[in-house]
Order: structure tokens, then sequence, then C-alpha cells
């Protein structure tokens, strides 16, 4: 993917996609399917649409995690419904999919704004952020002083004047973008990249040094510069802004439950120590960063990877799916053993290990 981003963003095309990306045409109007709290109550589950991420949803060491998945699996349980989980990280793609009855819920880090109030109902809001500049620090920044290192950084936003800012498309940076250079009185370069890409990547990519400049909502920004110490995220680019969830407009009884179970969520300590956990644990993040077992960045699942690869190849079989039926049996724990006598990692019985060959 990223890859992919830096020839695109090198390529001759940019300046006549750019130019293409400001013409519009008239759209059909969406259509809104009518599904509501009853109708997910008779089927069982409640579907939510997030965003792959090494904060809103991911697998670590086999098991899903994630600020989003956390939370909305609380919801779910305290419907009585299932949870399943549907990955969008095209924010166009997210609203047309939630309104096509694809999914009951967007649970995906979403800034209210209020071009996106006319298509969805926003939940309650769960957190408040600000919109920041993310930029890189001095290559020597380590053997400078705070106001030498604050001297080669933009600091205030009239600086970022003819500055070309890299940002995801149809996300809310782009509309802050647009109405600061208002604010400023001067153009800023507004460069919007495709819109699978994430706010991660794109911050990756200037503590890199493949671009120079992103806009980031400040609790993503501040826990990726935990892993990536040459950014710097301090100045801020917008007042503060609602972060919350979204549901479709023929939908009120399903925003009115979700609203009720956040002001109790909002009671308990339980939702803090959730946030605590993905934005301000900086250890923790990093050592997801650093480990090949994060699917976002390292793509292992478990220390039996090589093994289920060769053993998967030999039966037809697609190995993930192997290792999704160790997961589901022991969390690949080959030393737990269940009522029934089950033991390692496969939860064979006695009999039948002893049937198909399998030793300890």
């Amino acid at each position: 993917m990223k890859t992919l981003i830096q020839m695109f963003l090198k390529s001759k095309f940019l300046p006549l996609v750019l130019g293409l990306s400001i013409l519009t045409c008239s759209q059909p109007k969406e259509k809104i399917v009518k599904t509501d709290l009853e109708q997910i109550r008779a089927r069982g589950k409640l579907v939510a649409l997030t965003g792959y991420s090494a904060t809103s949803y991911f697998i670590y060491r086999g098991q899903p995690m994630g600020y989003e998945y956390e939370l909305l699996s609380l919801l779910a349980e305290h419907l009585g419904l299932k949870l399943k989980i549907k990955i969008e990280d095209n924010l166009e793609q997210l609203f047309a999919r939630l309104n096509a009855g694809e999914a009951d819920i967007i649970a995906h880090d979403l800034t209210v704004t209020k071009e996106r109030r006319q298509r969805v109902l926003f939940t309650d809001y769960l957190f408040t952020t600000q919109q920041v500049l993310v930029q890189r620090k001095p290559a020597n920044w380590r053997q400078m002083k705070i106001h030498e290192i604050e001297r080669q950084l933009i600091t205030n936003p009239i600086q970022l004047i003819g500055k070309r800012v890299f940002v995801k498309e149809n996300s809310s940076h782009v509309e802050r973008l647009k109405n600061l250079s208002e604010e400023i009185g001067g153009d800023i370069v507004i460069v919007e990249v495709d819109g699978d890409t994430t706010s991660e990547q794109l911050i990756q990519m200037v503590s890199e040094g493949n671009i120079d400049y992103t806009i980031a909502d400040r609790h993503v920004a501040l826990i990726n510069q935990a892993y990536l110490t040459n950014l710097d995220v301090q100045m801020a680019v917008s007042f503060p802004q609602q972060i919350a969830w979204a549901v479709r407009k023929t939908s009120p009884e399903l925003l009115k439950a979700v609203n009720e179970w956040i002001r109790s969520m909002k009671q308990k300590t339980a939702f803090y120590v959730i946030y605590n956990k993905y934005f301000k644990n900086r250890g923790a993040y990093i050592r997801r960063a650093k480990s090949d077992y994060l699917s976002v960045t390292g793509g292992k699942i478990s220390e039996y990877d090589d093994f289920l690869k060769k053993k998967a190849a030999q039966i037809g079989w697609d190995w993930r799916l192997l290792a999704s039926l160790i997961y589901q049996e022991s969390q690949f724990n080959p030393f737990v053993k269940s009522w029934s006598g089950a033991v390692g990692i496969m939860q064979l019985l006695p009999k039948t290990a002893q049937k198909f060959g399998a030793k300890k």
C-alpha cells in the first residue's frame, strides 16, 4: 500500500488527477434501507463497520483488539446480540455501505460534521479531540535544544501557506484545511490521497520523509508519536471536535439504545480504562508496534505460523483457516485442558489423538 501511494505521489499525473477531483457532477439520491433495532434483534446480530488500524481494530497474537472493537463488544453484549465486524477504511464507502444496509452502525473514529449529519445520525460523542499538524523534527533533533528545534518547525498556521499537506480524501481534515486557508488568507496546497489510505500510513510517510506534512486527530497523532519519535504533533489546526459513531437515519430506535448505553458507560471506570489502554498507554502501543504479531504491521498470527503453513499445504487448506480453528479451540495455548480431557492447541481427546498418531 505504502509503495503504491509513494509512486502515485511522485507520478506526473498527480496534477491532472488533482485537477479532475475539483470537478463535480450531480449524484443520484442515496437510497437508505429501513432497518431498525427491532429487525436487528430478530436477526440476533449487530453488524458494525470499523477501520483496520492499530487503535480501532486489529489482531494481536491471534486475538482481536482495538478501542472500537472493545466498546462494540460491550454494546452488543448489552443489547443481547452477537457482534459481526466488517472492515472499511474508505470514508465514502463507510456511509454508502451503512445506508445500503450492509451494516447497522459505523464505529470508525468519526469526526462529527454538518456535512456528515446530512447522511447519518450521530450518537452522543465518545470523546473530543483536535486536528493537529504532523511534521518531522530536524534530522539532528536529539542534539538540539527545544527552542532550536521549534525554530525549524511550523508553529503558526500562516506558515502553511504554499505548503503541500497530504490528507485522506473525504476526511474531515480536507474540509478543515480548506477553512484554514480562508482564515489565514492564503492557499494551503491540499493533496488528497486515496480513500483507502489510513491516517497511520500518512503519519508513517511523514516520519520516513516521503511527505512533509499531514493532518491527524490529536489522539491518533500522539499515540503514533510514541513509536515514531522524530515527529512533532504539537500545533493544533482546529478547535475541539466530537468523535462519535453513526447509524442510519432510518434507525432512530437503535440510536436511542446506543445513546442510553453510552451515557451509562460514561459513568463507569471501564469506559475510560479502554480509552487509556489504546490512546494513553504509550508503552503497550510501542510493544505492539514492534511486534511481529501485530496484524497491521507484522502479519504473524502465532508462533506456530510456519508449521501451520507447511501442514495446511499438505492437506490443501488455507493455513489461516487452520490458525483460526486453533485460536477458537485454545487461543494457541498448548497447555490448556478442557473439562472433557481435550488437550493441546487443537484440543484433541486422547482417543482421537491416538487414532491419528498425534503425540505430545
